[in-house]
This record gives C-alpha cells, sequence and structure tokens, in this order.
C-alpha cells in the first residue's frame, strides 16, 4: 500500500504544477508559446539525464535509497517555481525540477516489480495522483493565484517522502550494467521507437492543450476537472482491466487509440466536447504505458535500467514534443500541433505492428553480471 501512496502523492506533485505552467508563463510572465516551448524542453532534458542515470545507478546499488534522494530533493525544487520573476528564474528551476524527478521513478518500478505487486493496479494509482493534483491544482490557482499550485506540488512530494522513507528494505543482487546499455536496447527498440514518436506527439499538444482548452472557454478550475475525469478514466481501466491482458496486444491498442484520439481532439468546438473524448484519451495512455511497463520488466533482468531508459525515452519526448508543439504552433496555429500528433502516432503504430511481424522472441536474460553480497534494495 506504501508504494501506491508514494506513485499517488508524487504524481499529485508534478501534476498539480504541470498544467498551469503554460498559463503562469503566458499570463505571469508574458511569455510566448515558443519561450513556452524552450521550458518545456530544458526541462525534458534534465529529466532525460536522470532517468537514464539513476536508472543505471538503481540496478549498480539498490532501490530505495533514490526514491527517498529524488522525492525529497523534487519537495524543494517545485517549490521554488512559485518565485520564479521572469524567463530566466522560470527556466533554471524548471531544469532543475527535472533533474530532481528523475531521480525516483526507476527505482520504484523495480521495488515494485521486486515486490511481487501488480503493474496495472500500481500505475493507476499514479493515474488518480496526477487527476487529483490536477484539479486541486486548478482549484488552488483559481482561488488564490496560480503560484500557490505550485507550493501544493511541494506539499504532496512531502507526504510521498514520508511513505517512502518508511518502505522495508529489499533484499536483492549488484547488477553491473554499463553506462551505456546497448542490449537492452536492442532487445526494447520496438516498444521503444513507438512510444518515442506518439509521446512526442503528445507532448507537443500538453505544450498548448491549456491555451487550447482556454480558447474553448474552460476556466482554470475546468482545465483541472478534465483533467481529472481523464485520470479517473485511466484509474479504472488500469486497475480493472490491464493487468489481465498481453502486453503487445496493449500497446497496439494504445498507438491506434492515440491516432483516435487527436484526431477528435480537433473536431471539438467548446470545452465540455473534450469532457468524453478524456475517456478515449484515458484508454490510449492506459493501454499504452501498462503495456510497455509489463513488457519491458517481463522481458529484463535489468528492470531498472530498462525502466530508466523507457522513462529517458519518454524525458526526449518532452523535448521533442517541446519543439514541435511550441514551433508548429507558433507557425500554423494549434489544431496543426493536434494533427501532428495524430499522425506520429500513426507512424508509431506502424513501427510496433511491422516489429511484431519480424519480432524473434528474445527470452528474459542479461548481460550482466550478479554479486551475491548484496542487500538492502
Amino acid at each position: 500500500m506504501r508504494v501506491n501512496s508514494i506513485i499517488f502523492f508524487a504524481n499529485s506533485a508534478i501534476f498539480s504544477s504541470w498544467f498551469f505552467i503554460p498559463i503562469f508563463a503566458s499570463d505571469a510572465l508574458d511569455l510566448s508559446e515558443f519561450h513556452i516551448g524552450i521550458l518545456f524542453m530544458v526541462y525534458g532534458t534534465t529529466l532525460l539525464v536522470a532517468n537514464y542515470l539513476f536508472g543505471i545507478l538503481a540496478d549498480r546499488m539498490g532501490r530505495k535509497r533514490f526514491l527517498s534522494l529524488g522525492l525529497g530533493c523534487s519537495a524543494v525544487t517545485f517549490g521554488l517555481q512559485a518565485f520564479a520573476w521572469d524567463f530566466w528564474s522560470l527556466l533554471a528551476v524548471r531544469a532543475v525540477a527535472g533533474f530532481t524527478i528523475g531521480i525516483y521513478p526507476a527505482a520504484l518500478v523495480a521495488y515494485v516489480y521486486e515486490a511481487n505487486r501488480k503493474m496495472g493496479r500500481f500505475s493507476s494509482f499514479g493515474s488518480i495522483g496526477f487527476g487529483f493534483g490536477a484539479l486541486a491544482g486548478g482549484i488552488a490557482a483559481d482561488l488564490t493565484g496560480i503560484r500557490y499550485a505550485f507550493l501544493l506540488s511541494s506539499g504532496f512530494f512531502i507526504l510521498s517522502f514520508l511513505f517512502a522513507i518508511r518502505l522495508p528494505a529489499l533484499e536483492g543482487a549488484r547488477i553491473r550494467i554499463p553506462f551505456f546499455p546497448r542490449e537492452v536496447i536492442r532487445r526494447n527498440r520496438a516498444v521503444y521507437l513507438s512510444v518515442l514518436l506518439r509521446h512526442s506527439g503528445a507532448h507537443a499538444v500538453w505544450v498548448i492543450y491549456p491555451l487550447y482548452l482556454r480558447e474553448l472557454g474552460a476556466s482554470l478550475s475546468w482545465i483541472g476537472a478534465i483533467t481529472f475525469v481523464n485520470a479517473g478514466a485511466q484509474f479504472l481501466f488500469m486497475f480493472f482491466l490491464l493487468d489481465r491482458s498481453p502486453p503487445r496486444r496493449l500497446i497496439s491498442a494504445g498507438l491506434l487509440l492515440s491516432v483516435m484520439t487527436f484526431l477528435l481532439f480537433t473536431a471539438a468546438t467548446v470545452w465540455w466536447h473534450m469532457l468524453p473524448l478524456q475517456v478515449i484519451l484515458a484508454a490510449s495512455w492506459s493501454c499504452l504505458y501498462v503495456g510497455s511497463l509489463r513488457h519491458i520488466t517481463d522481458l529484463n533482468v535489468e528492470r531498472a535500467t530498462a525502466t530508466g531508459m523507457l522513462n529517458s525515452i519518454m524525458s526526449l519526448c518532452v523535448i521533442l514534443g517541446a519543439i514541435l508543439g511550441g514551433t508548429i504552433a507558433f507557425l500554423y496555429g494549434k489544431h496543426a500541433t493536434i494533427l501532428a500528433a495524430a499522425l506520429l502516432s500513426m507512424v508509431g503504430l506502424g513501427i510496433w505492428l511491422a516489429g511484431e511481424r519480424v519480432r524473434t522472441e528474445d527470452p528474459p536474460r542479461s548481460s550482466i553480471s550478479a554479486s551475491r553480497d548484496f542487500r538492502g534494495v
């Protein structure tokens, strides 16, 4: 239960500020969509580096220490967002915040797998946390000002940290793995590439998404509520359905539903049209994310490294999505950005299906060695 609480409060912390960064940058700091894209790009870059580095270190040195370190540091960095006064100060804080939240995710997923918890149910608490955080952040921003949403993030991270330090230690082997894990990349290349394409398109949309919703007439509270509908549907899909379906089928369904979702986004003319579309969006991400996690944790002995690589891919998507979203929206408008996301998801689906046709099954093996004297994962 503690790991569920950790992911719930950690995701609440991240998303009680995530969706309001573009509005804060636009309204409070008078920044353009291009500047907002830069903010997301730098955040994604530091997140990528941290996910890659600490995924490998969690396999080498153990899980629990990186949970506490990452969550504790994130409580500080996310609170500092409230005190940004211009583009450069916000850029610096977002860069550090991106790095600190990349410390703990791979270690947490590996811990969950090795504690024999169901990955779908664990992920469901992350989804409901993401929705709860967005809803709470929207209400805080409407009632007290948008800077207080960032302070709320810090409070959620503190709660997550308190649960993390009470986790029991697990015994495990020290895994020696190179800092460029070529075999891990080769073994998982199909899922990594398909996630890269789909999620880059998604992050291109997320750069302009709050502004798009506001153009459709949504208030800050309704932006949070719309996000909560998505998260609630994700929770139901992940908790009740996705642990029983084959991972490869889930990945295919997630990519196909992503294409449908982004195409339907462009048909909305008022904000409440987006409410039913959140269910399809939730299904698309739930299938892709849980399918990918189950696929790589089943296939790899180096679970923290493989998960860290997946998280690094998703961090790279933040960078590429920021460039695409900011640039396409600036030149051609928000609808063009959403259509580009649909196209990228379609290409990702094609690559995944092609890879499945030519795939030869790899056994869950490792190119690393393990020493038996390691304790305290």
